[in-house]
């Protein structure tokens, strides 16, 4: 459900994401949507009207259901491949940073999931400090 809000809330800000993740220009994305969400729809109704069909309305919405439903699986695919690499950046960065190599394989998938698997659960069960400083003097911006 989090995923099926984000690409409403994507869609209705101008399909950000997909943009970053097309492989074609902002243009080309934006006519594919345009494509998606209006285009096939209209042609599949009018196509059922022209050939007199007593079910137009319902070859189109089953269609436009089948359209947004390819597009916001594979928003699904992009939303889940971009966080599983950055995760995996996000712990080999810091396998090279603080030289984490004792648990073998570090710069593999096998020692990257081990690091990620212990990040989060040091994330989960460890403390937190307030800390509250206060700046006397001039300081300049």
């Amino acid at each position: 459900l989090v995923i099926a809000f984000s690409f409403a809330s994507d869609t209705w800000g101008g399909n950000e994401l997909m943009k970053y993740a097309s492989p074609f220009s902002v243009v080309v994305t934006e006519w594919i949507a345009f494509f998606v969400y209006l285009g096939i729809p209209v042609l599949v109704g009018s196509f059922s009207l022209i050939t007199s069909h007593d079910d137009w309305y319902q070859n189109m919405l089953l269609t436009w259901f089948g359209c947004i439903l390819v597009f916001a699986a594979f928003y699904a695919v992009c939303v889940v491949y971009y966080e599983v690499r950055a995760c995996f950046t996000l712990a080999r960065e810091l396998d090279v940073k603080y030289e984490c190599q004792e648990y073998g394989d570090g710069a593999g998938v096998k020692g990257i999931l081990k690091r990620a698997i212990l990040l989060r659960q040091v994330h989960r069960w460890s403390g937190s400090k307030v800390v509250s400083y206060i700046a006397r003097g001039n300081v300049a911006p």
